[in-house]
């Protein structure tokens, strides 16, 4: 196992766990995501760079940028329409930063599918599948009616909540058995 799917497993796994606990991840821990992707990619973009290999350096630096930016641009969206909070973004962008780009966008979408899954799990098990139709239903409404996408929910509705960091962390094991 390389040092890349350790950390990005020790971050996703230590997030599930302040998730559970605080119902939040802490910065503390997302900032130690980023600081974790910078050492990963800037000490082999600086030993390129030192032996006269500067493509390679900045191949590095792109690969860690990319993985920071990518969450937080798709999150955006995400967190606009209150369908996603902003430490689940946050978290995702730490872990792109430990794995880079494209690997983040593999992440993601499996982290989109477990989501997925576990949610319906919790509809169909928990009951509610009357309301989540419901809710999606008022959502296009509303949408094709002010002729833009409004937000999938209002703060106060936590029915539909769960941690999301918990498919996070499922995703960034499937990364890691690659």
């Amino acid at each position: 196992m390389s040092i890349q799917e350790i950390a990005a497993l020790t971050l996703a796994g230590c997030a599930v766990l302040t998730d559970l606990r605080y119902g939040k991840i802490r910065n503390p821990l997302i900032i130690a995501g980023w600081i974790a992707g910078v050492l990963i990619f800037i000490i082999p973009a600086v030993i390129y760079f030192v032996h006269g290999l500067p493509a390679d350096g900045v191949n590095e630096l792109l690969m860690l940028m990319g993985g920071v930016a990518v969450p937080l641009l798709l999150g955006a969206v995400l967190f606009r329409l209150r369908m996603l909070g902003a430490g689940d973004i946050k978290l995702l962008s730490a872990i792109g930063a430990i794995v880079g780009c494209p690997q983040i966008l593999r992440v993601i979408v499996w982290s989109v599918v477990f989501g997925a899954a576990i949610a319906a799990a919790i509809l169909i098990f928990c009951g509610g599948l009357e309301s989540a139709a419901e809710r999606i239903r008022r959502f296009a409404r509303e949408s094709l009616a002010a002729g833009r996408p409004v937000a999938y929910r209002d703060g106060s509705d936590k029915s539909g909540d769960f941690h999301f960091s918990i498919p996070v962390l499922m995703a960034v094991a499937v990364y890691a058995m690659r």
